[in-house]
């Protein structure tokens, strides 16, 4: 039912940083991460913020020619002065109409309305303790075709489509003044996509809701950082269907994995890296039919 949609959405200005593993490798990367891993940073309301201000706003319109489209985004920021507790607030809507291609021809399938909204609650504790919570609501409408990466044709016509993805974060560190053994952090999340739509004059409806959690800590030895740490991830997933017998449709999938992961600075110029993780998967599908496997995965 998500037939190569889209599910990440942040503006640039409030992004902090992004962290790219190409290729299968470290074991950090997560449960079967066989082409790498990206992890986003978002901005904390005090990295918007100049040492003397306590409150900010971000107003932002852009205007596409192509698609006869507009974006507009509003930010707002403020933290205590004692900098204990920070918050953020953002909120976006983009309307497109279909887009052209070099001739002038229209893209059928490329018209999008999408509402972004995005909170975040940052507290820092003695200097040695932040958390960090954070909820997000994407909305994406429009007319698009069931396979969004090919072009339209009699087996991939525009269809109305909705997609909604509902995204919440805890994060929880703690890095204790005076020793290089302890760099701890949480992370637990849970987010749902939903999506609406209708495929050759049929409605149907689905749904992934995600649960996960990646605790982990950081020691510093020497030229050695080594990193270990556990994952959890349980997915359900659900279709509706009214052309189906029966029509309701779920599958649920879990994998819990522990890892080490050990970084070696021989030099500026030269690194080597080994770890080994072990993951314990578990599937059960459409039919009932339950899978359960696990094995170690080691990488230098």
């Amino acid at each position: 039912v998500f037939h190569h949609s889209g599910r990440i959405a942040v503006e640039p200005e409030l992004l902090k940083q992004v962290e790219v593993e190409a290729g299968a490798g470290s074991a950090t990367a997560g449960p079967g991460a066989l082409g790498g891993s990206i992890r986003f940073t978002t901005k904390d309301p005090s990295d918007l913020l100049k040492d003397d201000e306590l409150v900010g706003a971000l107003v932002k319109q852009t205007n596409y020619r192509n698609t006869k489209g507009t974006k507009v985004s509003g930010t707002v920021f403020a933290r205590d002065s004692s900098e204990t507790v920070s918050v953020l607030v953002s909120h976006l809507t983009s309307e497109h109409d279909n887009a052209e291609d070099g001739d002038g021809d229209e893209i059928i399938g490329t018209e999008s309305r999408q509402e972004l909204s995005y909170a975040k609650v940052v507290t820092n504790l003695l200097d040695e303790h932040r958390i960090a919570i954070s909820y997000e609501k994407l909305e994406e409408s429009g007319d698009i075709l069931y396979k969004p990466e090919l072009v339209a044709s009699d087996r991939n016509v525009a269809e109305p489509t909705i997609g909604t993805r509902d995204t919440a974060t805890l994060n929880y560190e703690f890095s204790p003044i005076g020793t290089d053994l302890i760099d701890f952090s949480m992370t637990f999340y849970k987010t749902e996509q939903e999506q609406e739509r209708e495929y050759s004059g049929i409605a149907y409806d689905g749904a992934v809701e995600t649960k996960g959690a990646t605790i982990q800590n950081t020691s510093r030895i020497g030229s050695h950082k080594i990193v270990a740490g556990v994952n959890y991830r349980d997915d359900e997933s659900t279709l509706n269907d009214v052309d189906f017998t029966p029509s309701e449709f779920e599958e649920e999938g879990k994998v819990k994995g522990v890892f080490i992961q050990d970084i070696v600075e021989l030099t500026d110029q030269l690194t080597i890296s080994g770890g080994v993780r072990f993951d314990d998967y578990y599937l059960q599908d459409v039919n009932d039919q339950k899978f359960d496997e696990n094995g170690y995965s080691s990488n230098i």
